[in-house]
């Protein structure tokens, strides 16, 4: 788990400082530990990350599951760390910034971990996954002015899959999109969906899902643009906790796995 948030964080940063493609530096550069376990409320685990730029800041938001926590899986709060760059963070000193106990997930077996954060019109959007016994997988938002205090959750994308890791996605034309993986009624590998948005909290499900589908377990989807061409960026499960990273470019409109390829793989 404490090697997720790593690959996690630096796919964040590979948005913000519009560095894809140059996987040799994030090779280089992957193996920096940027959080630790040491703090009661994330004695427990770390899990999942969001990071956006603030005047010179980098803010990054990532689940946090105390020394009391029972499942370890899902009794995520969220917590922040605040940094000069975005492999150098230092926690915040009133974490967790939103305690799952304060919004009505004191329960075992429920928590919230966040995926993405955009800013709109001046307000910042936290998109993450809520757990909870009777739901595989809720999408929620919470909206804040300032990154310190936040509202409630408002429920974004509800249904009977296993919904997971949503991305906010604005296209070039100026329309926005919410990729995500999910798990389809008796299956176990993790497809790629998108939802259609019309507001930074309304998001209708595309009816052409899934938009990317292989044999293979493919979480953690986000889409960029670059050099005029919209690229994939999915994770594949190797052995233990270990992912690689790959993208596919949309042709004609659809993104093909035989167009992938790799783009940073883990080192022993």
């Amino acid at each position: 788990m404490k090697k997720k948030i790593l690959v996690l964080v630096l796919l964040a940063s590979v948005l913000l400082t519009g560095s894809v493609g140059e996987s040799m530096y994030y090779q280089e550069q992957h193996h920096n530990q940027i959080l630790r376990t040491d703090q009661t409320y994330d004695a427990g685990a770390i899990y999942s990350s969001a990071m956006i730029e603030k005047e010179g800041l980098f803010y990054l938001f990532y689940g946090s599951a105390s020394s009391t926590a029972v499942d370890l899986k899902h009794d995520f709060s969220i917590s922040m760390a605040i940094g000069s760059s975005p492999f150098s963070f230092s926690k915040y000193p009133l974490n967790p910034i939103i305690d799952r106990k304060t919004i009505g997930l004191s329960a075992n077996g429920s928590g919230i971990a966040p995926f993405d954060i955009k800013k709109f019109d001046g307000i910042y959007y936290l998109y993450c996954t809520l757990y909870q016994k009777n739901h595989k997988g809720q999408f929620v938002v919470f909206q804040s002015a300032d990154l310190y205090q936040w509202s409630n959750y408002t429920v974004i994308l509800s249904d009977a899959n296993n919904n997971f890791a949503p991305y906010i996605y604005t296209r070039p034309s100026g329309s926005t999109e919410m990729y995500y993986c999910y798990e389809e009624p008796g299956e176990t590998n993790f497809k790629i969906g998108k939802a259609l948005g019309f507001s930074p909290t309304m998001f209708v499900q595309y009816s052409g899902n899934p938009i990317f589908a292989t044999s293979e377990n493919t979480p953690y989807p986000f889409v960029d643009t670059v050099g005029g061409y919209e690229y994939l960026y999915y994770a594949k499960k190797g052995s233990g906790i270990n992912y690689s990273i790959y993208r596919t470019r949309k042709m004609n409109g659809e993104f093909k796995e035989s167009a992938s390829e790799l783009i940073l793989s883990p080192s022993p």
